[in-house]
């Protein structure tokens, strides 16, 4: 079992290390992720709920978990949903090798690694928001389970 998150009311899950996950639960995010290009609030939710269920390797509802069955997202606390989906954000970047090319990649215009100048772009990543429309600043982190 990976890192125990704390969720409100005392409720809790197990998060698997990024570092150890399966590459066929990496590809279910990254669908999930690519979809967010849409901008709408059903890819968001879709990609949070992926990020849920792929993560989730254990909690304390008596549910089934979100990998086995992602309605169970829907019968969660809103607050522990976002709790949940923003701890698994960050252990989604983790889940990929993080690159520092070498000195001549950074001055090679052709390499992927970056520009002549030496300027690195880092990869973009998904801003995680609150459900809560008056806190939200981008696309909101929320289950269309939530029914």
């Amino acid at each position: 079992m990976g890192d125990r998150v704390e969720l409100p009311n005392g409720a809790w899950a197990e998060l698997r290390d990024p570092q150890a996950l399966p590459n066929r639960l990496r590809l279910r995010a990254q669908r999930a992720h690519a979809a967010t290009q849409e901008g709408d609030v059903d890819s968001w939710a879709a990609f949070s709920d992926a990020l849920c269920g792929v993560f989730v390797e254990g909690w304390s509802y008596a549910l089934p978990l979100p990998g086995d069955a992602p309605a169970s997202l829907g019968d969660i606390p809103g607050l522990a949903y976002d709790t949940l989906a923003l701890a698994c954000l960050p252990r989604y970047r983790a889940s990929f090798l993080q690159a520092d090319p070498t000195p001549e990649a950074r001055k090679d215009p052709a390499s992927p690694f970056g520009s002549s100048n030496g300027s690195v772009s880092p990869a973009p990543t998904p801003t995680p928001a609150s459900s809560d429309p008056s806190r939200t600043t981008s696309a909101p982190l929320i289950s269309s389970n939530s029914g």
